[in-house]
């Protein structure tokens, strides 16, 4: 048996836009799944940014390989959305990227791993092409073009993918007549929700938490502890601070890790203090909306600390602090 085969195999795509993403990634993989092998398709990366991101595997010792990907796959391609890149459709063509594999965890080079990724892993997929969590977020005109359901179409940047079932039913041919598709709102993840239609284990939202949409949550998930943080959107953690921004620069190698905190402290001190000055007004002034969000901002900063304190352990009500119990939020 191979060495690939004794770990938990996972895969992403990165192009230049991504390399400091997937720095991130790979400490996190080192951290809390280290018997991961990552397999990282290239998009036209350079030597010095493959050599980095194997450098960075080789510190935390994390299998890491890098594959060249033929961009001409890609050729016609929607792209739609500013902040999305074409890499995103690389996942599209695993099956034929990992000809020996039966299976294989997709994680998008925007997240951090929380936990052990073996459960996800080990699922029974059955007739099922992907496992992956519901999008709480979608807009309805996504679901409405890819034929899903509300609590059925799901998130593309966490799956874990049958490749056995998409060689034998050939979906990746199947997906390179959908890509071109002028009607994608959501690109890949338009395609993906089409061809999988029907054929999804749901993962629960955990698997998949989006870091930026934390205030949007119901409260009973806003509690959950996330195994893998996903900073979807065009809110990134390397561009500006955002929720979670401090789990993910936990995971950044440190002279990034210094470059981007100095980046942050550039905003103009007048604008900073403009800001705070609005939300202590809005506090004395007993306005509703800014109670609420000085709510989410504690439960926020509890849910931060916890991740932070109990990153390497499962969580347990037993291991929460009465601070972070005390956190009331609204519904």
């Amino acid at each position: 048996m191979s060495e690939i085969r004794r770990h938990i195999l996972v895969a992403t795509a990165v192009d230049t836009g991504g390399v400091t993403a997937v720095t991130a990634l790979i400490r996190s993989l080192a951290e809390n799944s280290p018997q991961t092998v990552l397999v990282i398709l290239s998009i036209d990366l350079s030597g010095d940014e493959e050599d980095l991101l194997i450098t960075v595997a080789d510190r935390v010792g994390l299998t890491t390989s890098i594959m060249p990907f033929d961009t001409g796959l890609l050729d016609g391609a929607t792209l739609r959305s500013s902040h999305l890149s074409r890499a995103a459709y690389a996942r599209l063509f695993l099956a034929e990227c990992l000809p020996n594999e039966d299976r294989v965890i997709w994680l998008d080079a925007d997240t951090v791993v929380l936990d052990d990724l073996a459960p996800l892993s080990q699922l029974d997929l059955g007739d099922n092409l992907v496992a992956a969590a519901p999008d709480l977020f979608i807009d309805e005109e996504d679901i409405v073009a890819t034929g899903s359901r509300n609590g059925l179409y799901f998130n593309s940047g966490v799956m874990l993918i049958n490749l056995a079932l998409w060689r034998k039913e050939a979906i990746s041919r199947s997906a390179r007549v959908h890509m071109t598709a002028p009607d994608l709102v959501c690109e890949d993840q338009s395609v993906l929700n089409r061809l999988c239609a029907g054929r999804v284990l749901l993962l629960e939202h955990v698997w998949n938490f989006h870091a930026g949409r934390f205030a949007e949550y119901p409260a009973s998930l806003r509690r959950a502890r996330p195994k893998v943080l996903h900073f979807c959107g065009q809110r990134k953690p390397w561009l500006g601070p955002m929720p979670f921004g401090r789990v993910y620069l936990h995971y950044l190698p440190e002279d990034i890790r210094k470059a981007t905190i100095t980046t942050f402290s550039q905003e103009p001190l007048l604008r900073r203090m403009e800001l705070a000055q609005r939300r202590i007004l809005g506090l004395l002034g007993a306005r509703p909306k800014h109670w609420k969000a000085g709510q989410l901002a504690l439960a926020l900063a509890a849910a931060e600390r916890r991740l932070l304190r109990q990153r390497a352990e499962p969580a347990s009500a037993a291991e929460e602090s009465a601070q972070d119990r005390g956190a009331r939020e609204p519904a």
